[in-house]
């Protein structure tokens, strides 16, 4: 993805908050907004771009400025923006906010924070939004799954720190299988339960997963990988962030189903890895024969080392 293409896809997200926002936040410089991962909006607070960098706070016009010179984000800009990114229509996306979240279109995704009532009372107050950008990058995965799959098929589990673009590379593994790129259409069953791997929007999804591909949207892990090993003959699953207990017992089942798995984990090094009971029960299960581990430096998505599992 050129700088141009990810500065527009910035943009895009932009135009999905108030007109007061957009304004902001279209001003702000293209070598600053192609490399802003997610907007930051908490009110009675500064608006705030992340990006590889740290933290950019934004003035009126868009320009980034310290802190106290920064914009201040009323509650009802943030409000109103919470009402926009959910189509004006907030009763529709209760399911997705009793999770935290709203898919977009175009891929993107917002975490909502707030006050929540259960017992059917919804999400009453909004504190803050982080609206994470897409740039979903084709080809990104190309040269591990090269690297993994010359072969044949293998279980992958992909461990890296927060923002060190697993589920970039985990998305364009499935894209890239799922398309034929390596000589064979595989079946692949994608669970996503948050939301934010295929990013479906009234049942289609906004980012490329493969023309073999069935999604799972909005379903645990568990019973997204139950579902999908009794009712879809995967060849693989694909599943973020996976660990919990209920989601190791589905990844056993899956594996008496010679069904193969592609997951990630968070670590912060191969140390990290070996210390995790979650790493460590996960390569127990015998799932995952290869490791790719991510460089947690600030470019996403840099391929660290592949270990087999047996050396871990």
């Amino acid at each position: 993805m050129t700088e141009g293409e990810s500065a527009a896809r910035f943009r895009e997200a932009a135009a999905l908050l108030t007109p007061r926002l957009n304004a902001i936040l279209h001003s702000v410089p293209p070598e600053v907004a192609c490399r802003t991962q997610e907007i930051r909006l908490r009110a009675g607070r500064p608006i705030a771009l992340d990006t590889p960098e740290g933290p950019m706070f934004l003035r009126t016009d868009g320009l980034p400025v310290p802190a106290p010179e920064a914009a201040v984000l009323t509650k009802n800009d943030l409000f109103e923006s919470f009402r926009a990114l959910c189509g004006y229509s907030v009763h529709t996306h209760q399911h997705e906010l009793e999770r935290g979240y709203l898919s977009l279109i175009g891929g993107h995704r917002a975490g909502v924070c707030g006050a929540f009532s259960g017992s059917g009372g919804g999400l009453r107050e909004v504190s803050s939004i982080n609206l994470r950008i897409a740039r979903q990058i084709p080809g990104a995965a190309r040269e591990v799954c090269r690297a993994l799959f010359s072969g044949g098929l293998c279980g992958v589990l992909i461990a890296g720190a927060p923002s060190s673009g697993k589920t970039t590379l985990l998305r364009d593994m499935a894209r890239t299988l799922a398309s034929g790129e390596m000589g064979v259409y595989y079946k692949l069953a994608l669970i996503d339960e948050r939301g934010e791997f295929a990013a479906m929007v009234q049942g289609v999804p906004q980012n490329d997963v493969g023309l073999c591909s069935d999604v799972l949207s909005g379903y645990t892990k568990a019973d997204g990988i139950e579902i999908a090993v009794r009712t879809l003959s995967p060849q693989v699953i694909v599943c973020d962030e996976i660990g919990r207990p209920d989601e190791l017992d589905a990844v056993r089942l899956g594996i008496f189903s010679a069904v193969r798995f592609f997951a990630s984990v968070h670590c912060e090094g191969r140390e990290d890895l070996r210390r995790r009971p979650q790493a460590r029960e996960l390569l127990e299960t015998g799932a995952f024969e290869k490791v790719v581990l991510l460089d947690s430096g600030r470019q996403p998505g840099i391929v660290q080392e592949i270990l087999d599992a047996s050396q871990l």
